[in-house]
């Protein structure tokens, strides 16, 4: 979701950004919609979270609020993780390796999760990233090699 939130320090942070992994600081960030509050607690329903690779552990961590809030503790996704790579879908259909922020809300179309674990075959995850169930304010490129399908039927057009 095209949110910009704040940091601890009161700072401005974009809606998406990512950058080299490092144990350092998360190499992804963003606010997501669609937090479940089935127990009615006093929290919004979008929520910042960012992803870590640390000592070979790909971590997830939660903030309770999107502006300005201390994380939550991380959470172990996938341990051994030896490799990672990120690339980003833009609207015109292309995969790049690094997400420039041309605009504090830009997002990319998708998002491509390479993780390649000890002794384990890389695994490709792809995610659908920022509004894709509102329709773009312009054309959006077929993923190349995708099959012909009708507008109904395909997030990316």
């Amino acid at each position: 979701m095209p949110r910009i939130s704040r940091t601890e320090n009161g700072l401005l942070a974009p809606a998406f950004f990512s950058r080299t992994p490092s144990d350092q600081e998360p190499f992804l960030q963003f606010v997501r919609g669609g937090w479940s509050n089935l127990d009615d607690a006093p929290r919004a329903s979008v929520q910042k979270v960012e992803y870590w690779l640390r000592e070979g552990r790909l971590e997830r961590r939660g903030y309770p609020m999107v502006d300005g809030a201390r994380g939550d503790e991380p959470v172990l996704l996938l341990e051994d993780v030896r490799a990672l790579s990120i690339a980003f879908r833009d609207r015109h259909g292309e995969w790049v390796e690094e997400w420039q922020q041309t605009r504090p809300q830009a997002m990319p179309v998708a998002m491509r999760l390479i993780v390649t674990r000890a002794g384990q075959p890389p695994l490709t995850l792809l995610f659908q990233v920022g509004q894709w169930l509102i329709a773009p304010a312009g054309p959006v490129a077929p993923m190349k090699g995708a099959p012909p399908c009708s507008p109904c039927c395909c997030w990316w057009r």
